[in-house]
């Protein structure tokens, strides 16, 4: 029995293979489970690449069917093909029949459906990028109007020390304000720089910017703001 002994070896169809009466092993775990392995895989494809005008896909079905024979799997999916057959056969029977109601409205729908989503998903993406460069224009607007104005109050805290006006003993904690409003300009004036950067500001949008910030409370505020940008 040359010919059973290379079907079992080839199927993996275990040790009571080749006790097995012929008959039994071409048509119960060759010739029918492997139709209906054939009949799904094909479906599978279908469904997978449905839409596309590929003249392959009875042959990617064939090329799934040996991958499965090759691993060794076709022994265990025969067997359990044979156990639940009504129900295989009843399955088939719908997909052929769901197949045959909604492949229509699947191939013109489908690719419309599908390019909604890709346009309603990049609407909001913009929608996303829109919210967060209106947060990030608030948040440099609000950090030169803070610039400007701890800016104005060095140069009040200095001309009041250069001109006497500040008490005796109130002359070092007026230095002191004066040297933490420094760094506090130190630390806008990056986030500023930061925020310019973020957004790609155009020379006209820094332009209407040092208009706006720079006369805040003097024409020597607008000089800084152009020295740092």
């Amino acid at each position: 029995m040359a010919i059973q002994e290379i079907i079992c070896a080839l199927f993996k169809l275990g040790a009571s293979c080749y006790s097995m009466p012929i008959d039994e092993l071409l048509i119960e775990y060759l010739l029918v489970p492997s139709v209906i392995l054939i009949i799904i895989l094909y479906v599978a494809v279908n469904m997978f690449l449905a839409g596309t005008a590929l003249k392959i896909k009875g042959l990617l079905a064939i090329v799934f069917y040996i991958i499965i024979v090759y691993q060794g799997w076709y022994g265990i999916i025969a067997q359990f093909t044979m156990a639940f057959l009504p129900l295989w056969l009843l399955g088939i029977i719908a997909l052929f029949f769901v197949g045959k109601i909604f492949k229509k409205k699947w191939a013109t729908e489908g690719p419309s459906r599908l390019a909604k989503t890709i346009s309603d998903w990049q609407k909001l993406k913009e929608t996303v990028k829109t919210g967060r460069k209106k947060e990030d224009m608030k948040e440099l607007e609000t950090k030169l109007s803070e610039y400007a104005s701890t800016h104005q109050s060095v140069l009040q805290d200095e001309d009041a020390l250069n001109n006497r006006q500040i008490p005796q003993n109130m002359i070092s904690f007026t230095q002191m304000e004066i040297r933490d409003n420094k760094n506090k300009m130190a630390q806008l004036k990056a986030d500023i720089i930061r925020l310019e950067k973020k957004l790609k500001l155009t020379q006209n949008e820094k332009q209407q910017y040092k208009q706006q910030y720079g006369q805040y409370q003097g024409q020597t505020v607008q000089k800084d703001l152009i020295d740092f940008w």
